[in-house]
């Protein structure tokens, strides 16, 4: 069987492994393949995993880290389902490797090399997006006759083992589907714990495809001649034979004799040209915190300088290049309720500005379009929001490609985590419960100043560039308005615009706080004035108070402080940044309007005295909700209109992904249900207009007036279009970006050729 083997191994793609299987007796017997978990019907199940390949190979990594913590802990004596094991994957790490919380940036660099050097992805044959796929570990391994109850079985094994990654049972097999068209999976293991002897142990899986009309479905199979899982003694280790097959000679592997190998044939990467560059950086992506650094590499590339490229996850990128932060460092908004996700952390990362070059995060891949606030479960993202709720939704537009906002939601208890995420952990379910925590993410985050600080700091540098360009714009566009009764008609409707304040432009310099605090005193002005806090009995209050703190002395990894709090109800999230700290006070359920208690907050500090501060709560009648009958608008005094405002930039200056054949961006900001313009962003350099101007043969100064011409009709359908897409539940920003850009197109013909031939003909009437 051991040559069997080798022959599929070796195989360069599934055309060879289907001619292997064709022309040897036992592959070739149908009656020695059996379905996939004991079930004929195991197409359905099997087919709803993967929907995504990148995703799906994750799921690989993760089996391998599990069966390295695994074969720790059994190594020294511990059942993992037994009261003894860690219960945390972070527990496990500290107990087995000395890391402690799960930071891999802490660890002597030998040390991280050893452990990548444990599990590996390697790609062969990348072409047309498709390779194979050699996925191997040295961790427990499985016994032969132990396959059906691990590799080939439908169904949580690990259920009883806190801390590992996997939990289902099922997430293993996404890979298959996206396997080229037979669905080949070489698997390849051996027992590796110690006190345990064991054979190598093989089987390869495929997809069976009847073709009679009888049967409804497709069904997965694998490898069992004789009713017995093939196994083999030849050779103890197989890292000789590895390392030819991959044909690598850096590859890391000075041994392979226990763990688990899989090879996956012409699998497809729809996403992914490059191993070393694009699924780098969505493993690392994906795997935000893994608790064991893996090794990549791309067998085909000869360029390698050593073994392959480690991947600890965007977590320790981020720790690793702060000085491209923001301040150096993290943000955080700590204690913030969810539901069915309880207490969470909201960490955010925001990118510092190059001009003309792109920020970390969206050099580096950190976030995407569709992939920008991740909710994270043991280091691995079960789900995202896209940059349109930062763009749209929180209005950032100017910092939306340059953050990062994690949610870390490990300590949910399983049973209400999966409420919101399905097992695939790919997405959040479309329920009750996500609304919510939508609603209230988007609550905390547009309360925290600093995100609209450093929103509105960038947007008025962009400003600053660029302000010749616009400087006679405003009077421009308020003499149309008085000119045209339409337009004015229109404007005064319902109409949702609004003027971007132009505040914030005063620099007032990096905030510097103190490593250890020296003083907590309250701002609050009610507080300061009366003694007292009033609380709604059914609401919440938010109290400020001052400090010289550093932005991360709560949640720092080494000697930080903790707030510690002497009050009935709750405290739903506080925050602090540039010396300002935030409580959100939730008064007890049982409180009764007119009454009053005591609120001591104590903030600790290491090797010194807490600090703290007292003052009263004082319950009020309940908030009774009320809406203001609806009035027309007002006109505007003295014939003037505050309009959005409007940027001309070119492709330097440009804040999201540059085409030049996109006409404009619309920055938006949701208020309820209605989405509210902020400000129009023109491509200076739109190439439709530049090829016009072309053809035309004119002098540089009417080329000029004409482009002046366009801008101003292109900013003005832009407020007449946003007003068509304002009211929708979820503002179709690709929608908008195509039907703006088609309009723009069109527009140097309506305007100038049309006009040519108007005055062609007022010529001749005269």
């Amino acid at each position: 069987m051991f040559n069997l083997f080798l022959k599929i191994l070796q195989a360069r793609n599934e055309e060879d492994v289907t001619s292997i299987i064709k022309n040897n007796s036992e592959l070739s017997n149908k009656s020695n393949w059996h379905p996939l978990d004991d079930k004929e019907n195991n197409f359905g199940e099997i087919e709803a995993q993967g929907r995504n390949p990148e995703r799906a190979l994750i799921e690989k990594i993760t089996n391998g880290i599990d069966a390295i913590l695994m074969k720790e802990c059994r190594d020294r004596g511990i059942d993992p389902e037994s009261p003894n094991a860690p219960k945390t994957i972070n527990e496990a790490l500290s107990l087995f490797f000395n890391i402690e919380e799960g930071d891999l940036s802490s660890i002597p660099e030998d040390k991280k090399d050893k452990l990548a050097s444990l599990i590996y992805v390697v790609a062969e044959n990348l072409e047309n997006k498709t390779a194979n796929f050699y996925i191997f570990d040295k961790g427990e391994g499985q016994h032969s006759d132990k396959f059906k109850d691990t590799f080939l079985k439908l169904g949580g094994n690990k259920s009883k083992t806190y801390f590992v990654h996997g939990r289902f049972g099922t997430g293993s097999f996404g890979v298959l589907p996206n396997c080229g068209d037979n669905k080949y999976q070489l698997i390849l293991s051996k027992r590796g714990v110690k006190g345990e002897k064991s054979s190598w142990g093989w089987t390869i899986i495929r997809k069976n495809r009847p073709k009679d009309l009888q049967s409804k479905h497709a069904w997965y199979e694998y490898f069992l001649p004789n009713g017995s899982i093939p196994r083999f003694d030849d050779v103890e280790d197989l890292s000789k034979i590895i390392k030819d097959c991959i044909g690598y000679d850096k590859l890391d592997l000075l041994d392979f004799k226990h763990g688990t190998l899989l090879k996956l044939y012409n699998y497809d990467l729809v996403n992914s040209s490059d191993i070393d560059r694009d699924l780098y950086r969505i493993f690392n992506r994906y795997l935000f915190s893994p608790a064991l650094p893996f090794r990549i590499l791309d067998a085909q590339v000869k360029g390698h300088v050593g073994p392959g490229k480690e991947i600890d996850g965007n977590v320790n990128r981020l720790r690793k290049n702060k000085e491209q932060l923001e301040q150096n460092e993290k943000l955080q908004i700590q204690n913030v309720e969810l539901p069915k996700l309880g207490l969470i952390n909201i960490d955010i990362y925001i990118a510092k500005r190059n001009p003309g070059k792109k920020s970390f995060i969206e050099s580096e891949k950190i976030t995407t379009n569709n992939e920008a606030v991740f909710f994270i479960r043991n280091g691995q993202s079960h789900g995202e929001f896209s940059r349109q709720f930062i763009r749209d939704d929180l209005g950032l537009e100017y910092i939306a490609k340059d953050i990062a906002i994690y949610i870390d939601c490990t300590n949910t208890p399983p049973s209400e985590f999966d409420e919101i995420f399905p097992p695939t952990r790919d997405s959040l379910r479309e329920n009750k419960h996500r609304v919510l925590v939508e609603e209230i993410l988007l609550k905390e985050l547009r309360e925290f100043e600093p995100l609209k600080e450093i929103n509105t700091r960038r947007r008025n540098e962009i400003i600053s560039e660029n302000i010749e360009k616009t400087k006679d714009f405003e009077s421009y566009i308020n003499d149309l308005y008085n000119l045209d009764p339409a337009l004015r008609k229109f404007l005064r409707g319902q109409l949702q615009v609004t003027d971007f304040s132009r505040g914030g432009d005063k620099n007032e310099g990096e905030y510097h706080g103190k490593l250890f605090p020296t003083f907590l005193l309250i701002k609050d002005k009610e507080i300061k004035k009366t003694g007292y806090k009033s609380i709604p009995i059914n609401s919440y209050v938010r109290v400020d108070f001052e400090t010289d703190a550093s932005n991360d002395y709560l949640f720092r990894e080494k000697d930080k402080g903790e707030l510690q709090f002497t009050y009935r109800g709750l405290i739903r999230s506080y925050k602090l940044y540039n010396g300002k700290l935030t409580l959100k006070i939730v008064p007890p359920k049982n409180s009764k309007a007119y009454s009053e208690e005591k609120f001591k907050i104590i903030m600790t500090r290491p090797y010194d005295k807490p600090l703290t501060q007292e003052f009263n709560i004082k319950y009020v009648s309940e908030i009774t909700p009320h809406t203001n009958p609806s009035t027309p608008p007002k006109p505007p005094k003295n014939n003037q209109i505050k309009l959005p405002n409007k940027q001309i930039l070119t492709k330097e200056e440009w804040i999201t992904n540059y085409d030049k054949n996109d006409l404009c961006e619309f920055v938006t900001e949701k208020n309820n249900d209605l989405y509210i313009l902020k400000e129009v962003l023109i491509n200076g350099d739109f190439q439709p207009l530049y090829e016009y101007l072309k053809q035309q043969n004119l002098a540089q100064k009417k080329i000029d007036e004409m482009k002046k011409q366009f801008f101003l009709a292109t900013y003005i359908s832009a407020l007449i279009i946003h007003k068509d897409f304002a009211s929708d539940s979820t503002y179709k920003r690709e929608t908008v970006r195509t039907v703006m850009t088609k309009l723009g197109k069109c527009l140097p013909f309506i305007l100038f050729t049309i006009q040519k031939k108007w005055i062609k003909e007022l010529k001749i009437t005269e």
